[in-house]
């Protein structure tokens, strides 16, 4: 089932000026399995990105806490045993109490035999023959053979009749301690099995695969207690668990009846060496009658008491799930991060203006995810790599800046996707950007082409490239030589908007989808020429070779420039918003280059891997200290066997 609250992805990718990553992955067992990913831009404008590293948990709070209290939610209701398997529970209770009581009556009969055993009877026929013989001592020295052979019969008959009582009430105890298997305990124990074999597997799909330690032993004890049926059910089928308590019972008979016997043997004995003193010999019988027992074993009562105890806890575990609640802190976060930082100057807290983010790239695994994602530290004397404090950096960083720019840089991670049902790994390649506006079309296409060298030299399977490009609407669809985004706020929104939505189609004035598109690109760049200010440059693709392709139509207004909305000053034209965002689009400056663009982009790129996007919209959030939307793709990764 669907637990909602975490979007359905293996790696979540956040720029920062900005981009976020995140993946998750789905099964199919009749194709590959497919990674997804979710890519998302946030650019922050002119904001000081303040301890952003040491923050950056806070995205997985969001994320996580209505995941973690559904599934919190799911397990209790998964762990909550059905009637059918209460009833089981209940009838396994009720025939171990009804046998407990049998088998403790057979023991107390047999602990009774046992006490009136303890002494090598005397037939009453034995003692009026030895009063006689006493009587006529004189008389029996001819008869003292026969005597003896008398008494060692009765004797023999009276030890046989004894262990024959003994025998009879260990055999009792031992068939009540032997019917166990009988009492059909599998049988009865079938729904609570059918019930744990069916909960057992929807509960594991729940849980996360990355774990703390605490969470980790916290999620062993649960699913233990869960599996608790097939314990308890060996526990009380097996014998193993009564075979102590029978073999006191049983090692009690033989030490009586063997010191029964030797006794016997030891009487007979005498009367053979001494029937010439039969007298004395007769008269001493008498004392010769008790049979010491100290040295024999006694059937103990307590390994019965414990059997009892065991099955009665066993039972009473049954269908009592071990508590589980899961939160972040037991549940380990994958993030790696890599961090462009801008320059001193960038980030002075002297002018509000001047402020400014670093460019960052976070990329988060799902610890739901079957997939094991791990990056794979890259940098090259083209791309730098850097640390910050404490927290390594895998990835690199391409400085573009220009003169006293800011953040304008690309960073480039690469990161290993391994499956159980893959036999090679996935390389993925996660970049993102904040390119500058200050140059031409050309420039920011070399710099994308920059970066999708590294890419390429790195191997990639697949690439996603997200961020704010700084894309503008002033390349060539016709004849114009005038730039479209010069025109006014409503001009540019009417062509491309209507009251509710917009699409941008394959616009030829957009600069990022000719980028994508022409093999010549051909865009009006501003010049020092007042009387003819714009001059169209034309140059030879270089990045079309790559196969780098927008993750879907874009079909959503403007990724800038945004303003609160009630904005009053917007150069004279009334704001546009568009549904309940209470962001809308607003120049206040004036300024052409504050005019509606789709300046945030999410790209991608394969090789030998299928890509489809699942979803490709803008977003505006309740709170967002920024000009920009942000913008979110999901893209599933399907590798090709």
């Amino acid at each position: 089932m669907s637990i909602t609250g975490f979007p359905l992805v293996h790696i979540f990718i956040l720029g920062v000026t900005t981009s976020v990553w995140a993946v998750r992955t789905t099964e199919n067992t009749s194709q590959a399995p497919a990674l997804r990913l979710f890519a998302s831009s946030f650019n922050a404008g002119n904001i000081l990105s303040k301890d952003c590293d040491e923050g950056d948990h806070h995205l997985w709070n969001d994320l996580s806490r209505q995941k973690l209290d559904n599934i919190n939610s799911e397990l209790e209701r998964l762990a909550t045993p059905p009637n059918d398997a209460l009833e089981a529970k209940r009838a396994v209770a009720d025939s171990l109490k009804v046998m407990q009581e049998e088998l403790r009556q057979a023991l107390a009969k047999f602990r009774e035999v046992m006490a009136a055993n303890q002494e090598l009877k005397t037939s009453s026929q034995v003692t009026e023959q030895l009063a006689s013989a006493k009587a006529w001592a004189q008389n029996v020295s001819r008869a003292a053979g026969s005597l003896r052979t008398d008494i060692s019969a009765q004797r023999q008959k009276t030890l046989e009749e004894q262990l024959v009582s003994l025998s009879e009430a260990s055999e009792a105890v031992l068939s009540k301690a032997s019917a166990l298997p009988s009492l059909d305990i599998a049988d009865k124990l079938r729904p609570i099995q059918h019930w744990t074999d069916k909960v057992l597997p929807m509960m594991t799909a729940l849980l996360p695969n990355v774990w703390t330690q605490e969470g980790q032993s916290l999620a062993a004890a649960f699913l233990k207690s869960i599996k608790k049926v097939t314990i308890v059910e060996k526990k009380l089928t097996s014998e193993v668990t009564l075979d102590k308590f029978k073999e006191k019972v049983t090692a009690s008979q033989e030490s009586l009846g063997l010191a029964l016997r030797r006794k016997h043997a030891n009487l007979s004995m005498k009367l053979e060496a001494d029937v010439n003193r039969v007298i004395q010999d007769l008269e001493a019988m008498g004392q010769d009658q008790e049979v010491s027992t100290s040295s024999h074993a006694h059937a103990d009562s307590s390994d019965f008491t414990n059997w009892v105890k065991g099955t009665e806890a066993a039972v009473e575990k049954l269908l009592s799930a071990s508590p589980i609640s899961l939160d972040r802190k037991k549940v380990k976060t994958q993030l790696f991060v890599q961090k462009f930082k801008a320059a001193f100057h960038c980030n002075k807290a002297w002018s509000k203006k001047n402020r400014h983010y670093d460019t960052m790239l976070f990329v988060y695994a799902n610890p739901w995810s079957k997939w094991t994602i791990s990056p794979i530290e890259w940098f090259n004397s083209e791309c730098a790599n850097s640390h910050g404090g404490s927290r390594a950096y895998w990835g690199c960083s391409i400085d573009n800046n220009q003169g006293l720019e800011c953040g304008k840089a690309v960073n480039v991670m690469l990161l290993q996707a391994s499956h159980p049902e893959l036999k090679d790994p996935l390389r993925i390649c996660a970049l993102n950007t904040h390119l500058s506006f200050e140059g031409e079309a050309g420039a920011r296409m070399e710099n994308m082409r920059a970066a999708m060298e590294q890419t390429e030299r790195a191997r990639c399977d697949s690439v996603v490239f997200v961020g704010d490009f700084n894309t503008r609407l002033h390349c060539q669809a016709g004849s114009e030589t005038t730039p479209l985004y010069e025109r006014s706020v409503n001009a540019i929104l009417n062509k491309f908007c209507n009251e509710e939505s917009c699409e941008l189609g394959n616009s030829k004035e957009d600069e990022m989808l000719h980028i994508l598109n022409e093999d010549t690109v051909k865009c009006l760049e501003m010049n020092s020429n007042k009387k003819m200010p714009w001059t169209m440059s034309s140059q030879s693709n270089s990045l079309k070779r790559f196969r780098l392709r927008e993750a879907a139509p874009v079909q959503f207004p403007p990724t800038y420039k945004l303003m609160e909305k009630g904005t009053k000053k917007c150069f004279g034209v009334k704001q546009r918003c568009f549904g309940l965002e209470k962001k809308c689009i607003c120049n206040k400056s004036g300024k052409s280059k504050h005019n509606p663009a789709w300046t945030d982009r999410v790209l991608m790129a394969g090789n030998n891997v299928r890509l489809e996007t699942t979803s490709y919209e803008r977003r505006v959030p309740d709170k967002i200290d920024s000009d920009h939307a942000i913008v979110a793709a999901r893209i599933t990764v399907t590798p090709q066997r």
